[in-house]
């Protein structure tokens, strides 16, 4: 199986199969906390994005968060590639001059091929915040670029199901927290942003054979830096004291392997190939 598969930091993954290239939620300007604070416009790094994302086939956006999204439109004009996603991230894409041919707006239930890949869209789950109400909801009519980070609104959040047959065998990977039934899947990438009853409930229901952690660092700390996990508070999960403290991956994986005993736990590294993967593939028969 030529399947590979990169972690771009944040929720980005890069996703490879037969020379087909598959990016999901790829981010890497990486704006300060004081860009976010002061409502600065920020204008994405297209020379970064252009190396860290030479090339792309399609680009499946889970929600429109400038952490998930704003990246998209240089990538899009430096590999030609196409983007499925919510309204509003159809919306912002046109905004930044994305040629509406290469916009797809999808919702959950739809079915589409990129190359090798066959991909579902599921309703996903989004993580609770202390700025939901900035941060959610319709964008803004009058929006100029550059965006301020408040102006990448949610309207939906979705997790995308892929599936990749390759070399005689098939694997399915579910990106992101879902609220779909019956969305098993081989490999699950997941934010540790959860509760342990949020965890067991996506566990018991995806069944996966592999769990790997993604949205875990510190996301407003550039690349140039060395990754550090980000805070977490009791709104978006936490459980214990102290109330607010930093992702504790060691934990996430511990507790997950205790709810499914024989679980593997990959915790990737940025920018570099996750090995083990393909150990989870299954022949279509024993699926």
């Amino acid at each position: 199986m030529s399947l590979s598969i990169r972690w771009l930091g944040a929720a980005g993954l890069e996703i490879s199969c037969d020379g087909t290239v598959l990016l999901v939620d790829p981010f890497f300007t990486r704006p300060s906390i004081w860009a976010v604070l002061l409502l600065r416009r920020v204008e994405p790094d297209s020379d970064l994005a252009a190396r860290c994302a030479p090339r792309a086939s399609a680009v499946l956006v889970t929600h429109p968060h400038y952490d998930h999204l704003m990246d998209v439109p240089a990538i899009m004009r430096q590999t030609g590639a196409a983007a499925y996603g919510s309204p509003n991230t159809c919306a912002l894409l046109a905004l930044h001059g994305v040629h509406n041919s290469r916009i797809h707006c999808v919702q959950p239930g739809d079915r589409f091929a990129v190359g090798p890949f066959q991909v579902e869209v599921l309703a996903g789950r989004h993580t609770t915040t202390p700025v939901d109400r900035w941060i959610n909801g319709p964008c803004r009519g009058d929006l100029s670029l550059p965006l301020r980070l408040v102006d990448y609104r949610m309207d939906a959040v979705y997790s995308f199901r892929i599936h990749v047959r390759s070399g005689g065998s098939e694997q399915t990977l579910l990106v992101g927290s879902s609220r779909s039934p019956g969305e098993q899947a081989d490999v699950l990438f997941l934010s540790p942003f959860l509760s342990k009853g949020e965890l067991q409930a996506q566990l018991q229901a995806i069944q996966p054979r592999c769990l790997i952690p993604i949205h875990w660092d510190d996301f407003t700390r550039p690349l140039s830096k060395p990754m550090r996990p980000s805070l977490i508070t009791a709104v978006q999960g936490l459980e214990g004291f102290p109330p607010v403290r930093r992702v504790d991956l060691s934990a996430f994986a511990h507790t997950a392997q205790s709810l499914q005993p024989g679980l593997r736990v990959l915790v990737p590294e940025a920018f570099k190939i996750i090995n083990g993967i393909q150990d989870d593939c299954r022949h279509p028969e024993s699926r």
